[in-house]
């Protein structure tokens, strides 16, 4: 069966309906919640841009941490 925008509409509508159910009825909600796999994606990307560029430069900004010798 071809999907038409009609009910690829419905389907993500209710794949939202039972996320956000499943939201409501967890005890420990997530801060944000990420919708759809492009988003994770997106998100998962940005992550390890980040964790890379840390890791580059980790040591300089370790390096401005207070310490009693440095006051």
């Amino acid at each position: 069966m071809r999907m038409t925008s009609t009910t690829a509409s419905a389907a993500i509508r209710a794949s939202w309906r039972r996320a956000f159910i499943r939201l409501a009825n967890t005890k420990t909600p997530p801060l944000r919640l990420p919708l759809g796999s492009d988003t994770v994606e997106r998100i998962e990307a940005k992550n390890a841009f980040v964790a890379k560029e840390l890791a580059a430069w980790r040591e300089v900004s370790t390096s401005t941490d207070w310490t009693e010798e440095a006051a």
